[in-house]
């Protein structure tokens, strides 16, 4: 049988469509994702590999060199080889054949654990709990796991939906070691005026960021009934987690005004703190969250309804135009997948709940060509320290 010899990682494989044994013990797992490689695409005789495979979860970019021709193949495919879709014999790699071992690599890599996958299990577990009669958006079937172009990172999907609940979506990247994120937002049906859950966290191997809120539907400074019946009783949870979780620096003027007063925006130091002090607050803020759904009771007053779905639709606009993570988004999706993925999936509903643009909401952003100002702030003012005492009132030190 003929094998050949790649070094992968300074260590040396042997290499055969029939089997793919490492000369060190132990490694058997991880070059059989190599070995799916080898056998699904065809790849010709003469080739050279050049790899850095981390002992981690995350798999390291290959190059590929057959002949004179280079290509960069991420495992689970890249974008750049889709243009080749032109037979083995030509030693061109068939398309389906790619396709094949994106989705195997796929089901591989949604197996691994990530930083926040218990967070998400809880979530939904949770949900199943409380809420009744819950059914599995379309949505979720679309995107699913979604392996990037690097094809390292992938992004596992959910979605659901209820009675009472518009949306229940998450989205999960894992990187590795590189790149962690959890963002998941429930709203709603627009019957009720519930806050919206927020979570908004981001690990990379150097920090943390997190952002863990009910977002209120409607301001709160200038509805203070609303700020009462929804936020009054979780104060001293939220004084708690402050202490606990310190305010994470300067946070826009803006971007305040879809925050609530326990809000929870921090920086933690340590990989360990986002088990021992981030999962606590979530589990209690989410908890907190589930029992307002389960003595909501709708309203059904046309006016309240259509305040309480624009609002919903304002919030949406604003998230999906000035998402933070678009960018990210785009280097990993490119920028078509990364549009829709935002408007379809991330903020679904900012397209149909309502028929007005981001200036109808935002007339401050607007340019003088008519053009939407990139700024995140236009204001210029953000807040250094949290801006709400432990009392829940908006109280600033600028």
């Amino acid at each position: 049988m003929e094998t050949l010899s790649c070094p992968l990682s300074q260590k040396w494989y042997h290499i055969s469509r029939g089997a793919i044994k490492s000369r060190q013990a132990g490694l058997e797992s991880r070059t059989s994702l190599v070995e799916l490689a080898i056998c699904k695409l065809g790849l010709p005789k003469r080739l050279r590999f050049s790899a850095l495979f981390p002992l981690e979860r995350s798999w390291g970019r290959v190059q590929v060199t057959v002949g004179v021709s280079v290509f960069g193949l991420s495992f689970c495919g890249s974008r750049r080889l889709q243009a080749a879709k032109k037979s083995r014999s030509n030693n061109r790699w068939d398309l389906e054949a790619i396709r094949g071992v994106r989705a195997e690599l796929s089901c591989t890599r949604a197996k691994n654990k990530g930083l926040y996958d218990d967070f998400l299990d809880f979530a939904v577990e949770k949900l199943h709990q409380h809420v009744q009669e819950i059914s599995k958006l379309p949505i979720q079937d679309e995107f699913s796991n979604m392996v990037a172009l690097d094809g390292v990172s992938l992004t596992k999907n959910c979605a659901y939906e209820s009675a009472k609940i518009r949306i229940f979506r998450a989205a999960s990247i894992d990187a590795g070691n590189a790149l962690q994120v959890l963002n998941l937002a429930i709203c709603a049906r627009p019957e009720y005026d519930l806050p919206i859950f927020c979570t908004d966290f981001v690990s990379t191997a150097s920090r943390n960021i997190i952002v863990l809120d009910l977002n209120p539907l409607h301001n709160i400074e200038q509805n203070p009934e609303y700020k009462d019946k929804y936020f009054s009783e979780l104060l001293p949870m939220a004084n708690k987690y402050s202490q606990i979780l310190p305010w994470g620096d300067k946070l826009t003027a803006e971007s305040i005004q879809f925050f609530s007063p326990i809000v929870i925006w921090s920086r933690p130091h340590q990989r360990e703190d986002i088990q021992n002090k981030v999962f606590p607050a979530f589990q209690d803020y989410l908890e907190a969250w589930l029992q307002m759904v389960d003595i909501a009771q709708p309203t059904t007053n046309p006016e309240q309804i259509s305040k309480n779905q624009e609002a919903h639709h304002r919030y949406l606009m604003w998230r999906a135009t000035k998402d933070p993570g678009r960018n990210m988004l785009a280097r990993l999706y490119g920028e078509q997948l990364c549009e829709r993925y935002i408007s379809e999936f991330m903020f679904n509903g900012v397209n149909t709940l309502g028929t007005k643009g981001f200036l109808d909401y935002f007339p401050e952003y607007n340019m003088s060509d008519g053009s939407i100002s990139k700024q995140r702030s236009v204001l210029g003012r953000s807040y250094e320290q949290r801006p709400w005492d432990s009392s829940g009132h908006f109280n600033p030190v600028l």
